[in-house]
């Protein structure tokens, strides 16, 4: 553990906002009670299926009712001619399906049947959607008409004559006096088209054709496609950087305007605005991603079907398209319902927790679940059981229901930062009844110790001598790998007196790497002062590390589990900052920051609780949360990281006792301990 009363785990690094958060800023607040929460959920054909059945899952959202005249059939794999697929599908008022290129889909085909419809629009000439397509397409007895040019970029333009054909014929005389134009052909083909994919919502809502250009020339078919429906006002999309002023200055319109930002990201939050300014709400968000994007052909005419907006996601984490994060986060209360386009392998589900909890006024609380214990340091579950087992510092471990599950009272030294600390299973735990213990002896040294389910002699994996009776460490955890992982502090005693932190290979102020079979051990981390509580993400393997600082600074350090070698800087820094920079060994360079840090004694801090991010479900808002404690500063507070960047710092719990870990259950929802003798589970209040 770590400071005065208890072992510590350290979670604190200098994000520079999550410092000015909590030292200018003061104490952060807690949330209001009362939280909105946003329906956020995905729309696609289920596990293993493909952007075709996602497609469908989208027709089925917008036009559930069914009676729908007519369809859009676009190729689904080689998507640049439905790209201007979106306001064809708006003005017909039907969806886009994606299709083969040789025939028509059965799930397809069905929904197709389902809708009713008479009529289809096939995008792109035989190359892409083949006459077998068209074929399958009569015999269910619908007239077929295909949309299709030379290119691209033809295609684009009789798509605007078809859509504006079609709005005209409805009475909507204006139509096609303002078109958008997007990127349609770039040498990275990663950089083409987003952009367009984005602008569909906001052509179907507009009623504007939707036409394509080269980055750095427009082609003569948009330029002709924009003189023959009279445009007179053309919308370029996206920034200089995919569309350059000179290449807009070609556009064959009186007026010409852009609508763009620094990302594809911004660009799409952008057009949703312009979406609302045309009569969109933003009460029906479809999102789809920005970095894989086929599924999002479909979501665009969803979103003008449900009088929505569009904005594209990146793929595997909120944070990497901050924009729309942003955006999210302005508009929350007004949006009430997300539906992200496609699977797993398109949006992880991380991204929609993080949409909810972007959108969300989310409140927490801790629920006691069990009381009595005697000081419980962690809680852990055991692998193929149901129950949880509560460490208690003095030497026992127990059931959740307070019956006796191990007594090695007699064995454990009982000091302020002593006793039993750690409880590990092993992931075999179900067939081979073994788990692992981390415990100071009676001579005040660590002790790393096999035991098996039903009693047997232990078999003792590690030992080291400690010089002071403080700075024990404490955390066990399995890793990715199977191995088994220990934190251990630097021996004691205050600046690392005995100097191990910096001694690579001797096991104090470290993550240790065990084989729990054989025993043998090395060094894995080092720099650390007292890593009372590290944890790995079951998500990623990300090492989440509390590391207990010395007077000033308490860390969290986050690292791939595998970062063999990383050297976290003790004591030649403290956090982020220098402690004792000329100490003899104290590298020239090569240190690894912490992600996040915050200053020691501000409102009572005194020893911070590592923790562990939240993979639960009963709070799909919190996923992907790391939620810490600090012992003597008694809360739960947590924030989001991504590639070393710190968000969404928020004060979570005030609780009523010092905090002295955290640990999760089979589901992955998490349980605090308190120095009061309870366990609690946290919850939305």
């Amino acid at each position: 553990m770590g400071r005065a009363a208890v072992g510590r785990a350290a979670v604190g690094r200098a994000v520079a906002t999550a410092v000015l958060l909590l030292t200018v800023g003061g104490p952060l607040p807690a949330p209001a009670a009362g939280a909105v929460q946003a329906d956020v959920d995905r729309r696609y054909g289920g596990a293993g299926t493909s952007r075709i059945e996602t497609a469908v899952a989208l027709s089925r959202e917008a036009f559930g009712d069914g009676a729908v005249d007519a369809v859009v059939v676009a190729y689904a794999f080689g998507f640049p001619d439905a790209l201007a697929a979106a306001p064809v599908a708006s003005a017909a008022a039907g969806p886009v399906l994606l299709n083969e290129r040789d025939r028509l889909n059965g799930g397809v085909a069905a929904e197709i049947r389902r809708l009713g419809a008479d009529r289809a629009y096939l995008m792109g000439g035989p190359a892409v959607q083949s006459e077998g397509v068209r074929r399958d397409l009569e015999q269910a007895g619908l007239t077929v008409q295909r949309v299709a040019g030379a290119d691209r970029m033809a295609t684009a333009a009789a798509a605007a004559h078809t859509a504006v054909g079609l709005w005209r014929a409805a009475g909507h005389t204006a139509a096609g006096g303002r078109a958008l134009v997007a990127l349609g052909a770039h040498p990275d083909p990663t950089r083409a088209w987003p952009d367009a994919l984005a602008s569909g919502a906001l052509a179907g809502t507009g009623r504007f054709p939707l036409l394509l250009t080269h980055q750095d020339r427009v082609p003569a078919e948009t330029n002709d496609a924009l003189r023959d429906l009279g445009t007179q006002h053309v919308t370029v999309v996206g920034g200089t950087a995919a569309i350059p002023d000179s290449t807009r200055d070609q556009l064959a319109a009186s007026r010409r305007d852009r609508i763009g930002g620094a990302t594809r990201f911004e660009t799409s939050t952008r057009l949703a605005d312009e979406s609302v300014a045309h009569g969109a709400r933003r009460a029906t968000v479809l999102a789809a991603t920005g970095n894989d994007f086929p599924d999002g052909l479909a979501a665009a005419p969803v979103a003008s079907a449900l009088g929505g907006v569009l904005v594209l996601v990146a793929g595997r984490d909120l944070v990497d398209s901050s924009h729309t994060k942003a955006w999210l986060e302005a508009h929350r209360g007004a949006v009430g319902r997300v539906r992200v386009a496609g699977g797993r392998v398109a949006v992880a589900d991380e991204v929609l927790g993080q949409i909810g909890f972007a959108l969300s006024d989310l409140a927490l609380a801790l629920q006691p679940v069990a009381s009595g214990f005697d000081f419980p340091v962690h809680v852990a579950a055991a692998p193929g059981e149901g129950g949880l087992y509560v460490v208690e510092k003095p030497g026992r471990i127990k059931r959740l229901d307070g019956s006796l599950f191990l007594d090695i009272t007699g064995l454990v030294s009982d000091g302020a930062e002593q006793g039993l600390l750690g409880l590990a299973f092993h992931p075999g735990y179900a067939a081979n009844g073994r788990y692992v213990v981390h415990y100071t002896d009676n001579a005040g040294d660590t002790v790393v110790a096999e035991y098996r389910r039903g009693g047997g002699a232990p078999r003792t994996l590690l030992t080291r001598d400690q010089p002071a009776s403080n700075h024990n460490g404490g955390s066990l955890e399995f890793g990715p790998d199977g191995h088994l992982y220990v934190g251990l502090g630097d021996g004691g005693g205050s600046g690392d007196r005995f100097g191990n932190a910096q001694d690579a290979g001797d096991g104090l102020g470290a993550i240790v790497r065990l084989h729990p079979d054989t025993g043998g051990w090395h060094e894995w981390m080092h720099g650390l002062r007292n890593p009372y509580r590290f944890s790995f993400d079951p998500i990623d393997g990300l090492m989440h590390i509390g590391d207990v600082g010395q007077n000033r600074w308490e860390e969290v350090d986050v690292v791939a589990w595998d970062a063999r070698g990383t050297n976290f800087g003790w004591p030649c820094r403290e956090g982020a900052h220098p402690f004792d920079p000329d100490r003899p060994g104290c590298p020239s360079g090569g240190l690894t920051d912490p992600v996040f840090e915050y200053p020691l004694g501000q409102e009572g801090t005194c020893a911070v609780t590592g923790g562990m991010v939240y993979r639960g479900s009963a709070i799909p808002a919190l996923r992907g949360q790391y939620l810490y404690g600090d012992y003597c500063g008694r809360f739960i507070r947590g924030f989001h990281e991504r590639h070393g960047i710190v968000t969404d710092v928020r004060h979570w719990i005030s609780t009523s006792g010092n905090v002295t870990g955290l640990g999760r259950d089979h589901g992955g929802e998490v349980y605090v301990t308190l120095q009061d003798g309870t366990v609690q589970r946290i919850v939305a209040s």
